[in-house]
């Protein structure tokens, strides 16, 4: 994701800029480099037939005040503490300071307490 900021002295090339990496030129070049992945499936290639982007294209979001999440964590005070014991608990793992088996311990330790 690009912006500009509205501060930006060259507004106009900041623009172009962003008009000319979301472009169909850039695209193409995208789309026969190995290490990118294109979204435009007009550029898909032959020589990438294992690339699937229907999901890019069919799962949906979900909205920012989902009712479902709303009512859990109304019912459940403190339920989203869960996910940032986990996070913390997941770097921890990723950086070597725990094991994947002491980390699980530890969050559901900290969850049923």
């Amino acid at each position: 994701m690009m912006t500009i900021t509205s501060t930006a002295t060259n507004k106009e090339d900041a623009w172009d800029l962003i008009k000319f990496v979301n472009s169909n030129e850039v695209a193409k070049i995208k789309a026969h480099n190995k290490s990118e992945l294109t979204s435009r499936k007009d550029y898909i290639t032959a020589q990438t037939p294992s690339v699937n982007l229907e999901a890019f294209y069919t799962l949906k979001p979900l909205p920012a005040t989902d009712p479902l999440l709303i009512s859990l964590q109304m019912q459940k005070p403190g339920i989203s503490q869960i996910g940032d014991v986990g996070r913390q608990l997941f770097i921890d793992v990723y950086q070597g300071k725990k094991t994947v088996e002491n980390a699980l311990k530890a969050w559901e330790k900290q969850g049923n307490t």
